[in-house]
This record gives structure tokens, sequence and C-alpha cells, in this order.
């Protein structure tokens, strides 16, 4: 509000006119425009997907030049790829939240291990959720291996729920326990309270619905309620 405003008459005119620009300096426009969008009031929840494609622009233009006077702002780009994603999980938008957290790995690059890993354990639980169980199986075994290269116990665990969550639907109770096991003892050794409860609630309907261990369901759910409300969440 109160402030002045220009448009294209036409896109083809706005194409040529953005086609026209060095790539350099788009790449410092893509960044400033960001920069100004992301300023303004109610932006982390309205606007963040305009502000990702500009950083991703900002990116991917920088990386076509040899030496480009803005640097790709990768870490900003994949927060804010990251932020469009999950907030398209929130309204249920799983197909778009896999598109966004698959553009926020595609301009990550080498270097960012840890990062990577993290992101693919989310593209892997999105497809699960999609019903891609064969996909999400074979990268959550990649993303729960290489937890433990990059010293990420969190990540493995997280994936060893995730995975857990795939046997049950499979049939294959033997193999959700063990994971189920191992996941809790991570969650406890390094007192991960949200992992905590995701390995109580999983474990439970587990017992409940393979063991009929009524009693031991309960009371992992009990658990991770208590840990829940002493954490607020």
């Amino acid at each position: 509000a109160g402030e002045r405003e220009y448009a294209f008459k036409h896109t083809l005119i706005r194409e040529v006119a953005y086609g026209q620009l060095p790539k350099g300096l788009r790449t410092k426009l893509h960044v400033r425009y960001a920069d100004w969008v992301a300023a303004l009031p109610g932006a982390e929840d309205e606007f963040v997907e305009i502000v990702a494609y500009h950083l991703e622009q900002a990116c991917r233009l920088a990386h076509q030049i040899a030496r480009s006077p803005t640097p790709p702002p990768v870490e900003p780009a994949v927060e804010a790829l990251v932020a469009a994603a999950e907030r398209a999980e929130k309204r249920e938008g799983i197909r778009e939240a896999e598109r966004f957290y698959e553009r926020a790995l595609e301009i990550l690059g080498d270097g960012h291990s840890q990062t990577s890993v993290r992101l693919r354990l989310r593209r892997a639980e999105i497809l699960a959720v999609r019903g891609e169980l064969r996909r999400a199986f074979e990268d959550l075994i990649d993303v729960g291996e290489e937890s433990s290269v990059v010293g990420r116990a969190d990540l493995r665990g997280a994936a060893l729920i995730a995975l857990a969550n795939i046997d049950q639907k499979q049939g294959r109770a033997a193999d959700a326990r063990r994971r189920l096991l191992e996941a809790e003892t991570i969650a406890f050794e390094i007192g991960d309270r949200r992992l905590q409860i995701r390995s109580g609630y999983e474990f439970a309907g587990l017992r409940a619905d393979f063991y009929g261990e009524e009693a031991a369901a309960v009371e992992d759910l009990r658990r991770s309620l208590a840990i829940a409300t002493a954490i607020e969440d």
C-alpha cells in the first residue's frame, strides 16, 4: 500500500526485457527482489513461494556464468524452498511439497552433505505418504546409512522410524521391531524428545496390531503423550 507499481502490458514484452539483461545482473536483481518481498508484512506465510522462486533463479543463473558478481544464495534458497514445502504439506499439497524438496536438492550441489541427507529424508517420507513405498524404502535405506557417515544420529533415527512404518504396511513385523528398537535407543541416547515421541507412537501401533501387546502399546502412547505435553507440542 502506498507504493508505486509498474507492470508490463504483455508477458512477451516482459520476456524480451528480461532476456536482454546480463545473467549476472539478473542474479543480483532476483536476490534484491527476494529480499524486498521477504521484508513485507506476512511474507513468511503469504509470500514464501515467491521468495523461494527468486532465490532459486538467482542460484541457477549464478551457476551458468563463470564469475558471477553476486554469489549464489544457496543456503537462503534451500531454506525458502523447504519452508515452501512445509507450507504445502500443512495444506496437504503432497505432490507440491515433493517438487519443492526436489528443487532444493537440485540447487544444493556438493559440499552440503548433512542438508542433503535431511532433504532426502523429507522427500522419502513424502513418497511414502503418496504410496510409492518401494522408492521411499530404497531412499530411506540410503539416508539411514549416510546419516551415520555424516554424524547425524537424529536423521538415522527418523529414517528407521519411516522404514519401520513401511515394514508394518508390508507385513514385516520383525523388521519393523528391530528398526524401532534401534530408533528408540538413538532417541534416548541423544535426548531427542520429538524422536522419542515418534518412536513411541510407531511402536504402539506395532505392538497392538502385530503382537497383541495392548497394555504395552497403551504405555508407549502414555509415555509419548507425556513427552509431548512436557515440550508443549
